[in-house]
């Protein structure tokens, strides 16, 4: 994810935004550059036909610009069996001095618990009866694995965890415990008529056949290690297995690859672990986060195209970069933490200033990007007839015709039959598929636009939407709420309005919107009703 650069449009976007994204993500990865393509929203109908048409597929959908777990370089964990000796434990761990716990998992790596280097050093810490118990738990596979020994005589093992070591003819020997002797036979018969649990010889693998008929008769297991006296009875205490150390799964704070960086950070401030497991959605052990991930991490990287307000853009843009925009509408707060690339022109749209920089960077636009950037001009200036249209999205979209080999009357034409009826559309659709919220002295203002076919479709929906729209603006505060209705044709909006301070866009609006919420020839968010919303909340401050 180093180098990666998501390009991304508004929140609830529009045609412009999404082909914006889709064409620059493009002409970045002709210059080398690793860009995603991205969208905040679902897309329209408009952007379907025109995605559908050309052979293009729908921008990745973001949600939040924080860093996941799944986005970082996870270590690699270390799997083991809880059938792992704590002799195989430590030499795992002190081959690889860098990973300080390692991860007990079934045989699908789903997690069962955790090993830390701290809970395999304590056992030089614990006293006799936790030493017993620890040994009491050791298999007779493990305790040859870890002592390297050979099975002379294999039997009936069970053992509660004494050890008596190298015993003679006076000591006491435990009934069903582990006895370490020398070669010596007579000691060996004596330990076996105390019903020991198993007999350990240290130097020589050769048993007499008298001691091997009487410890077959009893059923007691014989093995033979060359290891010397003073290793084994430091190993012994190492055959036991991992599971019975370990911490159990139900005690481990482990994460999701779904997790944000800054979740990870404020749950493992209070962990004395110093790595954790990561597990998928499957509960499969992926990865392993250390402190030093949550110190280091790169953060995603924005390109933002057709926007540059915050408010409009992704869910915590603070926890990520934004190193470049390339926009068409009034800057209104942007912050960032060093220099960016900012391209903003007065256009119609801002396909037509991504036209101009496959140009300026001598690429050439092939012939299906041309027809999805004439139909995002198209759809932005409603086929030029809005007053934000320049001589430049002219010419622009003449070069992207002739390179597209489609006119744009004909493509308009199916930009509008693709567009739903509103009474087709939910409330919810109606004001948030072209939705921008802006903060204009301090007042929290809500600029929706959708397309209209007729004034008959407008009517039939009216009273539901300024019920809807007063619920609006009680549950999410909206100071002014305004709805443009544009007509398909580019001859005017219809327009509703709620909120506590509607008064101010009713007086922005005078003498443009008649009796029937209709303003002809008013058919641009940005350059007919924002502004005329500024000048009057600003004259108010003056």
């Amino acid at each position: 994810m180093k180098d990666q650069v998501y390009i991304i449009g508004h929140k609830n976007p529009d045609t412009d935004s999404i082909v914006s994204a889709i064409a620059y993500a493009a002409l970045k990865k002709a210059m080398g550059i690793d860009a995603v393509a991205a969208r905040l929203g679902g897309v329209n109908s408009e952007s379907e036909y025109l995605l559908k048409r050309f052979g293009f597929d729908e921008p990745l959908n973001m949600f939040s610009a924080k860093t996941i777990l799944k986005e970082l370089d996870l270590d690699k964990p270390y799997l083991v069996s809880k059938e792992l000796t704590i002799k195989e434990a430590l030499e795992l761990m002190l081959k690889d001095t860098a990973h300080r716990s390692i991860y007990v998992a079934d045989s699908e790596r789903h997690l069962e618990g955790i090993v830390a280097i701290d809970d395999l050093t304590a056992l030089w810490t614990f006293d006799d009866q936790k030493l017993k118990e620890m040994v009491a738990s050791a298999t007779l596979d493990s305790i040859v694995k870890t002592l390297d020994a050979e099975v002379i005589l294999d039997g009936r093992y069970f053992s509660d965890g004494t050890i008596d070591f190298f015993p003679n003819y006076e000591s006491k020997i435990n009934k069903h415990s582990i006895v370490i002797v020398g070669n010596t036979p007579e000691i060996q018969r004596r330990c076996l008529d105390e019903k020991i649990a198993l007999l350990v010889i240290v130097g020589e693998s050769w048993v007499d056949d008298h001691t091997l008929k009487k410890a077959k008769d009893k059923n007691i297991p014989i093995i033979a290690t060359r290891l010397s006296p003073l290793a084994v009875s430091q190993l012994i205490y190492q055959a036991p297995i991992v599971g019975t150390i370990m911490t159990p799964k139900e005690k481990i704070m482990s994460f999701s690859t779904r997790d944000t960086v800054d979740e990870a950070q404020a749950r493992m401030s209070s962990s004395h672990f110093s790595s954790h497991p990561v597990l998928n959605h499957t509960g499969q052990i992926v990865g392993s986060l250390g402190r030093h991930h949550l110190l280091d991490y790169d953060k995603k990287r924005f390109i933002l195209v057709d926007h540059n307000e915050m408010s409009q853009s992704i869910n915590d843009i603070e926890y990520g970069e934004v190193v470049e925009v390339v926009d068409h509408h009034r800057f209104g707060g942007l912050e960032t933490s060093g220099p960016i690339n900012i391209t903003t022109m007065q256009v119609g749209a801002t396909c037509t200033i991504i036209a101009l920089k496959y140009k300026e960077n001598n690429i050439t636009i092939p012939k299906d990007m041309a027809g999805l950037l004439l139909g995002g001009i198209l759809a932005d200036t409603l086929a030029f007839k809005s007053p934000t249209t320049t001589d430049l999205d002219y010419a622009i979209a003449k070069d992207l015709e002739r390179i597209s080999g489609v006119m744009a009357e004909e493509l308009y034409e199916g930009l509008v039959e693709s567009g739903e009826s509103l009474l087709d559309k939910r409330n919810i659709e109606i004001v948030y598929n072209d939705f921008k919220e802006f903060d204009i002295s301090g007042l929290k203002v809500g600029i929706s636009q959708t397309t209209c076919k007729s004034a008959d479709e407008f009517k039939q929906v009216k009273d539901k939407m300024v019920i809807y729209l007063s619920e609006l603006c009680m549950m999410n505060k909206y100071d002014i709420l305004v709805v443009m209705f544009t007509m398909a044709s580019g001859s005017g909006s219809y327009f509703l309005c709620d909120g506590l301070k509607k008064e101010t866009f009713l007086k922005a609006m005078t003498g443009i919107i008649d009796e029937d919420g209709y303003a002809p020839e008013v058919v641009s968010r940005k350059k007919q009703v924002l502004p005329r919303i500024v000048e009057v909340l600003e004259r108010k401050e003056r």
